[in-house]
Formats: C-alpha cells, sequence, structure tokens
C-alpha cells in the first residue's frame, strides 16, 4: 500500500447536531458483537440492549469488535441485521439514533473494509462508519444559552498498533499484546493524523475512541505503545479516552485524563490479573469475574456533558448505575494554547 493510499485511509466526518434540553447524552458499547451462528447475539447482548433503550441518548459509541468472532465477509453480511439492527435500533426506537462505529481486532480477523462499506447501505441511516479514521462533532445549547461543543476523534488501533494474533497461540496464549502495526507507513501517518485533528480542537469535549484501552485491568492489560504515544497526546491536549477490548469496565483519571474501557456489550467477564500492573495509575471502579459487586452480566456506559463539565456513568445490563465519575471540566482553552 502506497503512502498516498495510506493517507487516504484518514477521514474527517463533519456532523454537527445541536441538542436543546441544555445538555447532551449518549451512549457508549464495547465488544458487543454477538456469535457467528444462530441467534447471531448473546442474551448478555440482548439484555444490555434493553438496558440502553431506557436512556434516550442522542447518539451510540461502539467501540469495537462489533461481529465475533471473525468479522463480515461483505457488506452483505446478515450479521449486520441479526447481530445489530435487529437486537438494538429495529426494536428499540429510543436507540434509533446514529450509531459511530470503530472496528476492533475481532473485525479485522475479517474484512473490517465491509463495515466502513455498509456505511453508505445501511437501510436504517444510522450506521456512521466512513473511514477507519475519522472525527465528528456534536453542539447543545447550555442552560446559560452558551453553545458548548463536543469533539470526537474515532480511531483505529488495529492498523495504528497492530492485532492481538500469534501464529502459535499455544506458546503465547489468548491474551497477547498486539505485535505492530502490519503497515507502518499508514501507522506513522495515523499517528501524524490523531495529534493534527486533537491540536485543532477547540471544543469544551474532546474525547478519542478506540478499541484498544490504554490502561485496563484485566486479562486484556494496558496497551504499552498507546502508554507511550497516545496518553502524551490526551494530557498534551486535555482530552478523554474510551475504549473496549478487555471484556470487563475499567474508570480511572489520570493528570485529568478520564480513562473508560467498556467491554461488555455481548458478555463477562475476564479475571482482574492485571489490576496491579506496573505504573497504572488508581483505579476508581472495575467490573471483573471476580469482582463484580452487582453481578452483571453485561454493561454500557452514558456520558453527559452539560454547562458544568462531564460525568461518565457504567450501568449493568438493566441500565443500574454503577459508578458516576468525578465531575470532569471542560477544557481550559488558554492553558492549551500557551
Amino acid at each position: 500500500m502506497s503512502f498516498l493510499v495510506c493517507l487516504c485511509l484518514l477521514a474527517v466526518l463533519s456532523v454537527s447536531v445541536s441538542a436543546t434540553d441544555g445538555e447532551l447524552n449518549f451512549l457508549m458499547l464495547g465488544d458487543w458483537g454477538g456469535i457467528p451462528n444462530y441467534p447471531y447475539h448473546t442474551p448478555q447482548q440482548v439484555a444490555a440492549a434493553k438496558g440502553m433503550s431506557t436512556f434516550t441518548p442522542e447518539f451510540v459509541l461502539a467501540l469495537g469488535d462489533n461481529f465475533y468472532y471473525q468479522g463480515v465477509e461483505n457488506d452483505d453480511s446478515p450479521r449486520f441485521d441479526a447481530t445489530w439492527g435487529g437486537v438494538y435500533v429495529k426494536k428499540y426506537s429510543s436507540l434509533q439514533v446514529p450509531w459511530y462505529v470503530i472496528a476492533g481486532n475481532h473485525d479485522h480477523y475479517g474484512n473490517a473494509s465491509a463495515q466502513v462499506a455498509y456505511h453508505q447501505k445501511d437501510p436504517y441511516g444510522l450506521w456512521n462508519f466512513p473511514n477507519f479514521d475519522y472525527t465528528f462533532s456534536k453542539s447543545f445549547t447550555d442552560a446559560d444559552g452558551v453553545k458548548r461543543t463536543i469533539d470526537f476523534v474515532m480511531i483505529d488501533t488495529v492498523n495504528l498498533v497492530g492485532i492481538n494474533e500469534v501464529e502459535n497461540e499455544e506458546d503465547h496464549g489468548y491474551f497477547t499484546l498486539p505485535q505492530a502495526p502490519k503497515n507502518k507507513a499508514l501507522s506513522d501517518s495515523q499517528w501524524e493524523w490523531i495529534e493534527s485533528q486533537m491540536a485543532a480542537s477547540t471544543a469544551d469535549v474532546l474525547i478519542v475512541a478506540g478499541h484498544y484501552p490504554v490502561w485496563s485491568v484485566c486479562e486484556h492489560g494496558p496497551t504499552p505503545q498507546l502508554i507511550d504515544q497516545l496518553k502524551p497526546l490526551l494530557e498534551k491536549y486535555q482530552a478523554h479516552y474510551a475504549s473496549g477490548h478487555d471484556h470487563c469496565t475499567t474508570y480511572l483519571e489520570d493528570k485529568g485524563v478520564a480513562y473508560m474501557v467498556q467491554g461488555m456489550g455481548h458478555s463477562c467477564c475476564y479475571d482482574a490479573s492485571n489490576v496491579n500492573y506496573p505504573g497504572m495509575p488508581p483505579v476508581d471502579f472495575y467490573i471483573s469475574k471476580k469482582h463484580n459487586p452487582t453481578r452483571a452480566k453485561s454493561s454500557f456506559s452514558s456520558v453527559h456533558v452539560t454547562k458544568e463539565g462531564t460525568e461518565m456513568r457504567v450501568h449493568d445490563q438493566d441500565g443500574t448505575e454503577l459508578h458516576k465519575s468525578s465531575l470532569l471540566p471542560h477544557r481550559n482553552l488558554q492553558q492549551k494554547l500557551e
């Protein structure tokens, strides 16, 4: 793949939707991709969809691993309707909102480009996945009549740092780390594009979303490449990070950055084998196989942005709130300029 073609994989989706009720609310879930045989979904996924339907989000962030276990073959796959449309948007009117999608490692095991292509043919007109990397914006007028803007930078972490797949899984185990990007030119151009988008943002809130976590307590654990390269950018540009991949939930805050792992859209849970990972900041909340006080079978998160700031909340499959973040202040753009 030429460097020019690599650059063509980076796209901007320019969207601005205004809410009028003084705040903006949306949902996040990852690793929600059902199963490859009938009925193409899991009971836990169906339960979480029902819980999500009790909310009235402006949109949903789908954080990857959209179709287990080998993605889809083409953009005509029945999985789009059997695992996504029929479980969420066709069944619940409150979830008939835009879904902003990124790919995970299981999507890349199949034809991830087919999921991008489906952006053009989704009969519901809700599957927003214009390219592997893209941005979009939302805005609302707060209770004081001030227009607030939230920018999203959606990134493909598999193209960025590699896929967690090895030739001999028996020697390495299932929970392997990304092995390195398959296309370094594409990865390098991605890193340049990510920083350029973050640097250009003047939004009150900046959220980066990718499949692999920066920090996670569970068996996949933190992603070293993202700790080294993405974490400094999040701190520099006062952004927050949402991810999936680990089939558990981790929430922590460090240096003004909120890190949310929401990988329980389909099932729960992996062990918290990385809870004492060297250098990981203190964890505010997590759900794992042996740390699950509410017996959550699946989970999703909600995000609420008001004039005061942003709150992130974790919910079990019924919609019950399990954890609420501290109030995350809006970005200090004067500090950013300095």
